[in-house]
């Protein structure tokens, strides 16, 4: 039986020729994971994330014959490791998902600052031989700031992006439906809501609309619905097809806002 105990992660290996008695929990082939998607308990987790971040960033602490300080190029990664955040740099701001599938709340510079500080603070307490509490004042906090927002910085995709997903997956042609210009545009702003992406300004939208309708679908111009404009035979992909009964269309009318539920982006851990 082989058992090393020192590095990261214990490892394990037994040979036939040692007895060794194993007691089957579970009868079956072991499942094959990716090891990077293993998601490990507390405080396991933060031990293999220390490790990790000290062999690409060095020691936590630089010390010389007078004093001791912070590496922040450690400590940066590791707040935005821990933490949970990112850079918004469309905001300008942090943001933070507390839990996986939840929503992100997006951090002031001041909220920001008193959430590092703190953790800080909780480090210094829990390494009181070695951590360097002199580090812990406006001036050294606001250049760690600085240098996370660089580390974490997420550049959001292009508003090209959701314009051209929306019109090749949001729309269909569907005879004896229609939709007006109003519901068009309500209905690609969800699109782009629910994936996180930019969306163009309704004025830019209307403009672009029938260029990409026409290129799409051959309609040449805009037809008139009741009191709005819109678009005959064009639907709505996640529309359920109705029957049209005196003289009403499938569609006519832009849908509530509350009739569509809200997904937001998940941030990226540091890996």
């Amino acid at each position: 039986m082989f058992w090393c105990s020192t590095g990261v992660i214990p490892l394990a290996w037994a040979d036939e020729s040692d007895k060794v008695v194993a007691q089957v929990v579970q009868a079956g082939s072991p499942p094959a994971v990716r090891f990077n998607e293993l998601t490990w308990p507390e405080p396991e987790s933060g031990v293999f994330r220390f490790q990790y971040l000290r062999s690409i960033y060095g020691q936590p602490y630089l010390a010389t014959k007078r004093k001791r300080t912070l590496n922040l190029s450690f400590w940066s990664g590791w707040l935005i490791d821990r933490l949970g955040l990112v850079f918004d740099t469309r905001l300008d701001a942090f943001r933070r998902l507390r839990e996986p599938d939840s929503k992100s709340e997006t951090l002031g510079m001041g909220a920001a600052t008193e959430l590092v500080t703190g953790a800080l603070q909780q480090s210094a307490q829990a390494d009181q031989r070695n951590f360097p509490v002199a580090e812990i004042r406006p001036r050294r906090i606001q250049e760690l700031l600085r240098l996370m927002q660089t580390m974490a910085a997420r550049h959001p995709v292009g508003e090209g992006e959701g314009l051209e997903g929306y019109f090749s997956m949001g729309i269909v042609e569907r005879r004896g439906a229609s939709i007006t210009s109003e519901a068009l545009w309500v209905d690609y702003k969800r699109f782009c809501t629910t994936r996180g992406l930019p969306a163009i300004p309704r004025c830019e939208f209307l403009q672009v609309a029938p260029k990409r309708i026409r290129r799409l679908f051959g309609r040449t111009r805009v037809n008139s619905i009741g009191t709005r404009r819109g678009y005959n035979g064009i639907a709505l992909v996640n529309e359920t097809p109705a029957t049209p009964g005196r003289g009403q269309d499938a569609f006519t009318a832009a849908p509530s806002a509350d009739a569509h539920s809200t997904v937001t982006t998940v941030a990226v851990p540091l890996s």
